[in-house]
């Protein structure tokens, strides 16, 4: 009778070993679970500087009133949740103006919200303008109450197919950037501080 070699028996061993781990590896393990950011979670829950100050619209309506577009919070257009209030104006590029005195906090181009003007007002209360076509004062530079600082535009990461518009977003706890800011709903703050609507504004 043939006698086998003593290193066949490891061999044998180890094929089993292998053919197991084999098989652990096969198993599929599930991916993490993330869940759905909530809107506090992602900055929609600020709260204004308590102010006795009149504020204008960052625009002037002239015969055509602006469209309000996509509000606060909105996440129906993208899962992103939205920072802040959208209008839109036909000519498109419609001049925007300051709605109280203060000074320029940040001019800057961000990567998705394209040219950005960040304001802080002298009541403490603070306001953010995205995809400008232009910005024209610096930072640094004081501003009155109706002074131009540019116009609308469609820079973003969205495309050439993005529309022209104003992303208008206030928030008084300090400018740390578009995703790290605790925004709250500019449209009622200016209709209850001197703003009246007209329209579809």
């Amino acid at each position: 009778m043939a006698v086998k070699p003593p290193w066949s028996k490891l061999h044998s061993r180890t094929r089993r070993r292998g053919a197991v781990l084999l098989a652990i590896a096969s198993i599929a393990i599930p991916a993490a679970v993330v869940p759905a950011a909530s809107a506090s979670a992602n900055y929609c829950d600020g709260s204004p500087a308590a102010s006795g100050s009149t504020y204008g619209k960052p625009w002037i309506s002239g015969s055509t009133p602006a469209i309000k577009g996509r509000p606060l919070c909105d996440t129906t257009v993208t899962p992103n949740i939205h920072t802040g209030q959208d209008w839109d104006k036909n000519p498109p590029h419609f001049n925007l103006y300051s709605p109280n005195n203060g000074i320029v906090l940040e001019r800057f181009t961000d990567d998705c919200m394209g040219k950005t003007l960040v304001l802080k007002f002298g009541d403490g209360n603070r306001a953010a303008y995205g995809h400008m076509s232009s910005v024209v004062p610096h930072v640094g530079d004081s501003i009155t109450k109706g002074d131009f600082v540019g116009e609308t535009g469609n820079t973003s990461c969205y495309g050439s197919g993005f529309p022209d518009h104003l992303h208008y977003s206030m928030f008084s706890t300090g400018w740390n950037g578009w995703a790290s800011t605790h925004f709250y709903e500019p449209r009622g703050f200016l209709g209850s501080h001197g703003v009246t609507w007209v329209g579809s504004e």
